[in-house]
């Protein structure tokens, strides 16, 4: 068996993208769409939102939109940017580029 140096993953893993899945839950139980319910708030806004750490680009022009009940995730592999997104979201992290509004508020003004 070849031992793999844990570098020799960096390369490989860093261009993979993280996917973003959501779901509109009804108060019954069922599924729907968005457009399907006009007063729906918007709960998390992201456009275009990048972080470069020196030379390494974490997390490269996401952008989505989360509405207020839905069910979100983050999906992707190891090194894809998952949790600097979340922390990008929590202002412990600034962003490189972009911009992310959370409950309204700018990331970037919060942290």
């Amino acid at each position: 068996m070849r031992r793999v140096r844990s570098g020799d993953f960096s390369r490989s893993f860093r261009r993979t993208t993280t996917k973003v899945v959501t779901t509109r839950l009804l108060q019954g139980g069922g599924l729907a769409s968005p457009a399907a319910s006009p007063i729906i708030a918007v709960v998390i806004e992201v456009q275009g939102l990048t972080k470069r750490f020196q030379r390494l680009v974490a997390v490269n022009a996401v952008s989505f939109t989360c509405y207020d009940g839905e069910v979100f995730g983050l999906l992707g592999p190891n090194g894809a940017g998952k949790t600097t997104l979340l922390r990008l979201l929590a202002s412990v992290l600034e962003p490189t580029a972009g911009t992310a509004l959370v409950d309204g508020l700018d990331v970037r003004r919060c942290g």
